[in-house]
């Protein structure tokens, strides 16, 4: 996850008690990416009632990142209260997956077992493989 990729399709489940700050602001990343559908955004309260958000939201997809629409604010999450996106994401089958990153995938394994131990988490990544990946991070200006 070096760089935020799901190289297979999956769902996955999100869950936020509060809205992250970035939400107002520029949206928020929705990793691992690519994303490829959202399929809900619900809001439980602690009384067990539930509330379906997703038409509330957009979703950028040139930029991954989940996003309100101009003027709209959040929804109050109340105390108890949490709310979780329910999504899709990866490059889909294995066929679908970019070779590059596959060569990369490969060359980590082979790395690993070379080395007979799994490297640490944070761990350098070896040069050629992180010269695959650096094309795939997201850059911050």
């Amino acid at each position: 996850r070096a760089v935020g990729l799901a190289l297979l399709t999956r769902t996955l489940r999100q869950t936020w008690t509060a809205w992250p700050t970035a939400l107002m602001a520029r949206g928020i990343p929705i990793r691992p990416g690519p994303l490829q559908t959202i399929l809900s955004i619900r809001m439980f309260l602690a009384s067990g009632e539930e509330s379906d958000l997703t038409a509330r939201f957009l979703f950028d997809t040139q930029r991954q990142r989940l996003c309100l629409p101009e003027f709209l604010p959040a929804p109050l999450i109340p105390p108890g209260a949490r709310v979780e996106i329910e999504y899709v994401c990866g490059f889909g089958a294995p066929d679908d997956v970019p070779a590059d990153l596959k060569q990369a995938a490969l060359r980590l394994a082979e790395e690993t077992y070379r080395r007979g131990e799994v490297p640490a988490v944070g761990a350098p990544l070896p040069s050629d493989v992180d010269a695959i990946l650096k094309a795939y991070r997201e850059m911050r200006l």
